[in-house]
């Protein structure tokens, strides 16, 4: 294909402006549309706890019709029954031993943290990939499962009293049984302890992640999940629709008031869609206490006409609720993220921070940063710099109003440094700080997650290991190619060993030399196959050198391998001299281009700022 000849598209002839808006509006949705499913699975898991034909719901809702039974079956209940009991207990059985592995493994990641050794990378990605389905995705419908199990009437009328809901023809106390729900019981004591943990780890500090789910905190999502679990546990222990439906509004309620409040996520359309989701529970709840109170003292065709009304009633105003839910959620961020932010970017430069904005939580602080999310238009990888700037002051006025009481400020303002300004040695400044405040088990997680982000960095010199999986994969290369090393050692001497005998035999000195020669080989096998994944590690590369150099004989070759290294190591000093106080931002300039010229060619010069409170903000090389 000639393409001098091609002609331009329409897409070519679209101005600049109308492709801005197209590129922004694209990038929306495809943000959006990764976080869509696991929101909508939330969404319908409440939405099946409140709409039930059990409480008198009418019409489509009916679990003798197909398609409600299709967009039912995440609620597993219906569907088990269908199934019969035998098949129940296997899938209780299947799920009470996957997390029951799924602990086991957590056990396991735990040890080799604490001994700083990772063999294998199999178990981390089974449980990221465990957690996200059972305890974020499917929370409520695995909690369902072991649910089935204890749902025995308790409360319900005397005949029916102690024979499971979903089986009939199960006695709940008799032997077998009794073996089920204990088992069921334990499971979910350990589900709800183990998905508040990992819903407790979905914390993202860095204020520019691209991540559609990303939250800074992660305390609102935990109340959630407590509230989800609740209404869950509420639906199989309590008989009365009236008490049921009344804990359900609460509940819905909470919900609501919490995700519109607090706006957890770092993307703005999520947040309208968590609010939105949220107060169409809150409507069908409300709903349901209607439906539940009027047709207490009513004639079974008198209650059978509201129960139709009702449900159309339920349906006619759900969206109308969703947007009302998505409006309140988008009122609470433009109050942040407009009229405050514009107090900020309009005050005085000597104005108090306390009469701009009087923050009272650091999350309300976080909230207001997130202005620093604005990148240039050519270039969607580089931050605005006005932003930054703002987004720098904003963050100082919280620490002034906030530091001495809440750690969690002095930690959102150490992640701005180290993930925005890229000023990594006043963000670690900053976190010692933090731990010296007090900080909670919360916060102590957040400054971990930042330190293990340092080392899983530090541990590929070019700094590419962003999680986990590629740290452990980095350190397993390099056990690797360490192993491999020894072996060939070891083969050496155990050559030159047999030499110093006074009799030799030639059968095992010709077996000691094939030894030698395949270990050798294996090594080198072993250090081109790492080094073409870790060819900038500068460890490696010298370990690599002294292999040829002691083993390979080989002095030539070492020496352009010891020269790499050196050269990589000068480079990334270079990067650190110059960056110790070129990344200053927010710092006045006159200041910042004084220091980098006190600091040029003055190698023994130490040089040390701290702030009004002594505490050490920076130090050059």
């Amino acid at each position: 294909m000639n393409l001098q000849t091609m002609k331009p598209g329409p897409e070519d002839e679209v101005s600049d402006d109308t492709r801005l808006v197209q590129q922004g509006a694209f990038g929306v949705m495809y943000t959006v549309a990764k976080a869509t499913f696991r929101l909508f699975l939330d969404f319908l898991q409440l939405f099946l706890l409140t709409v039930n034909p059990q409480y008198g719901f009418t019409g489509f809702i009916d679990n003798s019709n197909i398609g409600w039974q299709v967009v039912s079956f995440i609620g597993l209940n219906q569907f088990l029954a269908n199934r019969g009991y035998l098949f129940f207990i296997v899938a209780l059985y299947i799920m009470a031993g996957a997390l029951l592995f799924n602990v086991v493994l957590c056990v396991w990641v735990g040890y080799s943290f604490q001994a700083n050794s990772f063999n294998h990378v199999w178990p981390i990605v089974w449980l990221r990939w465990f957690g996200k389905v059972f305890y974020q995705v499917l929370d409520i419908a695995t909690l369902s499962l072991f649910l089935v199990a204890l749902d025995c009437q308790l409360y319900g009328r005397p005949e029916v009293q102690g024979v499971n809901q979903q089986f009939p023809n199960v006695y709940c106390w008799s032997g077998a049984h009794v073996i089920h729900a204990s088992v069921a019981a334990i499971s979910i004591i350990v589900f709800i302890a183990f998905a508040a943990f990992f819903t407790l780890a979905e914390m993202e500090l860095n204020p520019l992640s691209r991540n559609p789910l990303a939250m800074a905190h992660s305390g609102v999502e935990v109340l959630g999940f407590g509230l989800k679990s609740v209404m869950t546990l509420a639906a199989t222990f309590l008989s009365g629709t009236r008490e049921l439906s009344l804990l359900y509004l609460a509940c819905s309620l909470a919900l609501l008031y919490l995700y519109v409040y607090w706006v957890p996520h770092l993307n703005p359309a999520v947040n309208m869609i968590r609010t939105a989701s949220y107060a169409m529970v809150l409507w069908t709840s409300l709903v349901l206490v209607l439906l539940a109170f009027r047709t207490v003292n009513l004639s079974g065709q008198q209650s059978a006409e509201v129960q139709e009304q009702l449900t159309l009633v339920m349906w006619v105003g759900l969206v109308p609720a969703g947007l009302a839910g998505a409006l309140a959620g988008w009122m609470r961020l433009r109050y942040f993220m407009v009229t405050v932010v514009n107090r900020f970017r309009h005050a005085p430069p000597d104005m108090k921070p306390r009469l701009i904005f009087n923050a009272t939580d650091a999350r309300e602080v976080e909230i207001l940063s997130r202005c620093c999310r604005v990148w240039q238009p050519e270039d969607p990888e580089v931050v605005e710099e006005e932003a930054m700037e703002l987004a720098s002051i904003i963050l100082k006025a919280g620490l002034a109003q906030l530091a001495a009481s809440d750690p969690y400020m002095i930690i959102l303002y150490a992640s701005f440094l180290i993930d925005v300004q890229n000023s990594t040695q006043s963000g670690y400044t900053q976190l010692q700080a933090a731990k010296r405040a007090n900080p909670s088990f919360l916060q102590r997680f957040a400054i971990f997650t930042i330190e293990q982000q340092h080392i899983q960095q530090a541990s590929r010199q070019t700094g590419k290991a962003t999680d986990l999986v590629a740290y452990v994969e980095s350190m397993r290369s390099y056990n690797l190619v360490y192993k491999a090393h020894k072996d060939a050692l070891l083969a050496m001497r155990a050559f030159w060993a047999q030499l110093l005998n006074s009799k030799i035999k030639f059968e095992t000195l010709s077996q000691l030399v094939a030894k030698l020669d395949t270990t050798i080989k294996a090594a080198e096998q072993a250090y081109k196959q790492v080094l073409g994944r870790h060819g900038t590690n500068v460890r490696l590369l010298r370990l690599y050198a002294k292999f040829l150099e002691h083993i390979k004989h080989d002095p030539w070759t070492a020496a352009k391998w010891f020269a790499e290294a050196d050269a990589l190591e000068l480079q990334e000093e270079k990067a650190k001299d110059t960056n110790v106080f070129a990344d200053m931002t927010g710092v006045d300039p006159g200041l910042r281009s004084a220091l980098t010229e006190i600091d040029r060619g003055n190698e023994s010069r130490a040089i040390i700022i701290i702030n009004a409170r002594c505490i050490i903000q920076v130090v050059n090389q």
